[in-house]
């Protein structure tokens, strides 16, 4: 009887060695997926910002070169207008405290 009871001693700690190990990896990548997610959420809000900026300044009939720089939220923007002879430049900058997107269009002058 001895014997069996040291071998269930050393199922039971292999078993539970096992579980632990799979546990561990699951929630690991669970972390890893999570803040994934977290990363691409803001990345998609700093883009749909910067596309509703770069629509304003094309509708904007400002014809002068500027550079502004401003606060939205917890984004920080920069937008840039060049006057070409025949087109403005217009470039703006999204970023936050972990990832910045840039977009630059250009538009025909009326």
């Amino acid at each position: 009887m001895k014997k069996e009871d040291g071998f269930i001693l050393i199922e039971s700690l292999i078993s539970l060695f096992i579980i632990t190990l799979v546990v561990t990896v699951i929630s690991y990548g669970l972390h890893n997926v999570y803040s994934i997610v977290l990363k691409n959420e803001e990345k998609i809000e700093m883009i749909q910002l910067a596309k509703s900026k770069i629509e304003n300044m094309k509708n904007s009939m400002e014809n002068n070169d500027y550079t502004i720089s401003y606060k939205v939220g917890k984004y920080n923007i920069d937008e840039i207008v060049k006057n070409e002879k025949y087109h403005r430049n217009l470039n703006i900058k999204v970023s936050s405290f972990s990832d910045s997107i840039s977009l630059e269009t250009n538009v025909v002058k009326r």
